[in-house]
């Protein structure tokens, strides 16, 4: 929810009137401190222009590591949480030419790649 949020550009404070509740009630649901109900759910699924299903993609395999996120989940939460993760999710979800994504994919994975390789290279020189 808190990716999904983000990636609309929508404070806590704006997705929370949306729902109606308060945004001190979105942050334990984000937080996962309090449960949404079926209702509720389905409020926020609106206001963010996602089917319900959205929240439940993946859950039938999907193995939950600490505080009851799922390793994917996790991943995207670490990635939203930087501004520079953020900035480059909008711009790839504006790109709607599959295959300029996919070329953007594996431009990024070639970068990584060889950014793990180089800090490799650094710590079994030191």
């Amino acid at each position: 929810m808190r990716m999904r949020r983000l990636l609309n550009g929508l404070t806590q404070k704006e997705l929370a009137e949306m729902i109606g509740t308060s945004f001190q009630q979105l942050q334990k649901y984000e937080k996962g401190v309090s449960r949404i109900g079926p209702a509720r759910l389905q409020l926020v699924a609106q206001a963010l222009d996602v089917p319900i299903s959205f929240f439940f993609e993946g859950s039938d395999d999907a193995t939950p590591s600490v505080e009851g996120e799922t390793p994917a989940a996790a991943f995207v939460h670490k990635m939203v949480a930087m501004s520079d993760g953020q900035q480059l999710a909008r711009a790839f979800i504006s790109i709607t030419d599959s295959k300029v994504r996919r070329q953007i994919t594996d431009l990024v994975e070639s970068m990584a790649q060889l950014h793990r390789a180089a800090r490799a290279g650094d710590t079994n020189a030191a």
